[in-house]
């Protein structure tokens, strides 16, 4: 989580969208410092296609 979330807070102003599987990263609570979670990181309409699989 430390390293995804200040990755999702530049990408998501750059206009681009950070998800887990199940929701926004920035969205996540993180439980541990060192918890891990899936990442799909990209253009918005890009996460939207890989989301819809």
């Amino acid at each position: 989580m430390y390293k995804a979330n200040p990755m999702a807070m530049l990408l998501e102003q750059a206009g681009g969208k950070a998800h887990t599987h199940t929701q926004r990263i920035l969205d996540s609570q993180p439980e541990a410092i060192h918890q891990r979670v899936a990442v799909i990181l990209a253009v918005a309409n890009e996460v939207d296609k890989c989301l819809s699989y």
